[in-house]
């Protein structure tokens, strides 16, 4: 396994970087509008069937969905900063190469494999 070390490679990167992006910023704008959506209904028909906790349910998902896209947004943005600042494939805890295939399974990753499953046993621990 090696780090993405080639131009060839780091550009791939990016575009996929930059796809994920694309994806997670459209779910995210379709996100906000079917809420918007969504509450504008219920507000127009005053005499909704569904529960006052039914709503608050469909909010908190809503919210909830939000939140992931947005720290998948926040995650991918890191990681374009990492290539601009030409610290990218390297790991946060131990400074080696994040090998290449890892970083195509997740382009953001921030650390090699070994230390993120010590990361991942300390979370555990923790939890």
């Amino acid at each position: 396994m090696t780090a993405p070390s080639s131009v060839v490679q780091r550009e791939r990167l990016r575009a996929e970087l930059q796809q994920r992006r694309q994806r997670a910023g459209s779910r995210l704008d379709e996100l906000s509008a079917a809420n918007a959506r969504t509450e504008n209904v219920h507000e127009v028909l005053s005499q909704d069937a569904d529960e006052p906790s039914q709503r608050e349910d469909e909010r908190a998902i809503g919210i909830a969905l939000g939140d992931i896209d947005r720290a998948e947004l926040a995650e991918i943005d890191a990681a374009l900063r990492r290539m601009d600042e030409d610290r990218y494939g390297l790991c946060i805890e131990c400074e080696n190469d994040i090998p290449f295939e890892r970083l195509q399974a997740e382009p953001a990753a921030l650390r090699c494999v070994a230390c993120e499953e010590r990361h991942e046993a300390a979370r555990r621990r923790r939890a």
